[in-house]
């Protein structure tokens, strides 16, 4: 365990927005852990939105990959000059681990050898002890709070959401003629991998049932890119579905907070919905719901067997087959919403 005092922590997550929301109890831990220190992360740039304005930082500091080679020197003297004495990687990949060791940070914590990839302990000089592999992203990332003597009583996940994006929120719902109690389920049909996204014609017969059967209003989430899957859902209806209008990260996030249900496969708008307790049902192909599912009691998850499939590359990140979603069928996911309703 270390028990230092520390006066300037990083804390490195980079990759996708579901993996941020899983590391803000990481943050809650740290901060009150270390309650008068300058805290700050390092983020992708496609995730920044989400910790804006969060209470429990001092800076958000943002890596853009997609311009990284132009961005990379300013990076480095940014990082450098804040003069971190510690770092906490939950990332535990190369890049990370790198970008660790460029603070100059005495104490850089991360995951053992066994837990993290692509020789990211390379940079690491304080480990936390090996875990098991069936745990929870939530739970390694806490694992490494544990090392620093956090006390976790609660998993605090805090989502700042302004007035203005509430006040967006509700225009749209108020415009749709939707009462505050009214059993408001949310569809989210995309994912930033094809393997994971479930069939649009389940998706569509899904929600004629939802409004048909349950009486319930849906509402279609969607992001960037995927204004065409929305599309094919919605000819597919016999009922007429709402569509969520264009969203930044923390609008969707309110959007979201307002929904009775939650219903998607393994992507950020499932995380979120999790994180503010709201019911989940995770369709879960490629990726491992032990590791990734949504966190916390009131969720399900529905995957199959994926031996059945003949692919040797199960859970493939470029995968363009949907052949592990199509295992999953309307009626189990309707017989999940009977359950929760």
């Amino acid at each position: 365990m270390i028990l230092q005092e520390f006066r300037r922590i990083l804390i490195i997550r980079l990759s996708g927005i579901g993996d941020v929301v899983h590391t803000l109890p990481l943050l809650g831990a740290l901060r009150k852990r270390y309650p008068y220190a300058y805290i700050a992360w390092l983020v992708q740039k496609k995730a920044e939105e989400l910790l804006l304005g969060h209470p429990y930082l001092d800076e958000v500091i943002t890596f853009d990959r997609d311009r990284w080679i132009s961005r990379l020197w300013p990076l480095i003297k940014k990082l450098r000059n804040r003069k971190f004495d510690l770092v906490v990687d939950s990332h535990g990949q190369f890049r990370s681990g790198l970008f660790a060791y460029i603070t100059g940070a005495k104490t850089r914590l991360g995951f053992d050898p066994k837990n993290g990839r692509e020789f990211n302990s390379l940079f690491i000089n304080f480990k936390a002890p090996p875990f098991p592999e069936d745990w929870h992203a939530v739970e390694r990332y806490l694992a490494l709070a544990n090392l620093l003597g956090a006390q976790i009583e609660t998993k605090e996940f805090l989502i700042q959401i302004g007035e203005p994006e509430k006040e967006y929120v509700e225009r749209f719902l108020e415009g749709e003629g939707i009462e505050k109690e009214e059993f408001l389920i949310a569809l989210n049909p995309g994912s930033s991998w094809k393997s994971k996204i479930w069939p649009s014609k389940n998706y569509a017969h899904l929600a004629d049932i939802l409004i048909k059967k349950f009486k319930a209003k849906t509402v279609f989430l969607w992001g960037p890119g995927e204004e065409n899957l929305i599309e094919s859902i919605n000819s597919l209806m016999e009922e007429k579905p709402l569509i969520a209008p264009r969203t930044g990260l923390k609008e969707l996030a309110s959007l979201i907070s307002r929904c009775t249900l939650f219903i998607g496969s393994d992507s950020a708008p499932l995380h979120i919905a999790s994180s503010f307790s709201i019911p989940s049902i995770g369709l879960y192909g490629p990726t491992d719901p032990q590791r990734n599912g949504p966190y916390g009691s009131g969720n399900v998850v529905i995957k199959k067997d994926l031996s059945l499939l003949s692919c040797r590359r199960k859970g493939c990140r470029k995968c363009k087959i949907q052949d592990c979603m199509e295992l999953i069928t309307v009626e189990e996911v309707v017989k999940q919403v009977k359950k929760i309703k």
